[in-house]
């Protein structure tokens, strides 16, 4: 799994070139007739429409879509969109293994990213298309440099053609999600990484944003049913806090609740969770943590 701190650079090297070279006047867009970019948004209050013929839309294998588009005083916005199978309201601040968008802005020469939190907006998408890609956005992007730097994105809105480079259809396998509340609070997972395949009898999963990481062991895995915790087999979920780096749960402790699979295909397991996790025996977290949520994740 690639570290968070990769992920969120993911759409800032392109908008750098483009903040760049957005000087001068341009032409209207056949492609947008009436002179609308096909690129609009609200960033910190402010009106931003990208140039006629800056803006580009290109797919490319599994529905990822890179959008791109540039004002005339420097200022670049981007979103790098994966997994997207058709119409619908995807999160935003999640990688490249999930079904969402990761955001970005590009200004003065510096740069910030819609972060990793699996819920910094969302994007939505009404028409999906080789062709053409329509649809609204709003997200909050954390700065590259300074991380206490932060803007708003609100009212964005996109209708533009799309290079389509390969076959956009998404495999069945592609684009994970797990959402799920943590004591409460809401929690989605920006990154989900299968690690062993049910087929071995091991279900593993890595799960994280830049809050927690967590680590799902299913041993005795059969498909379809109800797989409890520390009931004498290796079946564990291990999580740790990335900003006080204490955990809960793993090996040792007792752990209560279950994993509940009601879908298992040759491309995907879908279920629910309900698990309590004490403080772990190593850099122990305080109380209890209890997850409640959902997961649809795609098999490699």
């Amino acid at each position: 799994m690639l570290p968070i701190r990769t992920l969120t650079r993911v759409a800032a090297g392109a908008l750098a070139v483009l903040a760049t070279g957005c000087g001068g006047k341009s032409p209207t867009n056949p492609n947008n007739p009436g002179g609308n970019s096909g690129l609009t948004a609200t960033i910190d209050g402010a009106a931003f429409v990208a140039l006629p013929t800056g803006v580009a839309a290109v797919g490319s294998a599994n529905g990822t879509f890179s959008i791109a588009g540039g004002t005339a005083s420097g200022t670049g916005l981007a979103i790098n969109a994966f997994n997207i199978s058709g119409p619908g309201t995807y999160p935003m601040g999640v990688g490249p293994s999930v079904a969402g968008a990761i955001g970005s802005i590009a200004a003065g020469g510096s740069a910030w990213n819609s972060a990793l939190t699996g819920n910094s907006g969302t994007i939505t998408f009404t028409t999906v298309s080789a062709t053409r890609i329509v649809g609204t956005f709003a997200f909050t992007a954390t700065g590259t440099a300074n991380a206490s730097s932060t803007r708003s994105v609100t009212n964005g809105a996109f209708d533009i053609p799309v290079n389509a480079t390969a076959n956009i259809a998404v495999a069945p396998n592609a684009g994970s999600k797990f959402t799920a509340t943590i004591n409460g609070a809401a929690w989605n997972a920006a990154t989900v990484v299968m690690g062993s395949r049910p087929s071995s009898g091991t279900l593993t999963l890595s799960l994280s944003n830049i809050s927690y990481q967590m680590v799902v062991t299913l041993s005795g895995y059969t498909g379809v049913g109800t797989y409890a915790l520390a009931t004498g087999v290796q079946r564990t979920m291990f999580v740790t806090n990335l900003t006080t780096f204490t955990n809960w749960g793993g090996p040792g402790t007792a752990s209560t609740g279950s994993f509940v699979v009601t879908s298992s295909t040759a491309s995907r397991i879908a279920g629910t969770l309900d698990v309590t996790l004490p403080p772990s025996t190593v850099t122990p977290g305080t109380g209890n943590l209890r997850l409640v949520g959902t997961f649809d994740v795609g098999i490699p």
